[in-house]
């Protein structure tokens, strides 16, 4: 079989998989709506209440980067993001159907022998969320592999 006849092939079942990932997205939103539960992706937001300071409950932490580190990261311990919480489900199955050929270039890219750089992580009282790599993190998720490759930077609340 010639390798342009492959890629077809693959370009076909990447787009029939980010579909189905898609349709699940709007299916759960609808589930979610109906029970009248939130349903987006968490943001670093969404975790700063829990470290607020019960004496000052007014005043939201500061928060400070530590030093970037190149290492494994369990894909279920990452759970938001920094600036897309809208377009992800907390499963990071895509909300945005315009984000099909993005999704579906990643997932060619991680099944042929490209590969791709590391996703960008910031870690917060042990959780993950993505600052740089949400699709290769949407990807991943759907294809079940466990633990990713991520620069990760602390954040530590003062």
């Amino acid at each position: 079989m010639s390798s342009y006849v492959q890629g077809a092939l693959g370009r076909v079942q990447a787009r029939s998989e980010f579909r189905r990932a898609h349709a699940a997205a709007r299916a759960r939103g609808l589930v979610s709506r109906l029970l009248r539960r939130c349903y987006r992706l968490c943001t670093i937001a969404d975790a700063l209440p829990e470290l607020t300071d019960s004496r000052a409950s007014d005043r939201r932490p500061a928060l400070v980067r530590g030093v970037r580190r190149l290492t494994e990261v369990p894909i279920d311990r990452i759970v938001g993001s920094l600036d897309r919480a809208e377009d992800f489900t907390p499963g990071f199955l895509p909300l945005v159907g315009g984000d099909e050929e993005r999704w579906v270039n990643v997932y060619l890219a991680l099944e042929g022998q490209e590969g791709l750089p590391p996703v960008e992580l910031v870690e917060l009282d042990g959780e993950y969320y993505v600052e740089d790599g949400h699709h290769r993190v949407s990807v991943l998720r759907r294809m079940r592999v466990k633990a990713v490759e991520a620069y990760v930077t602390p954040l530590r609340a003062v």
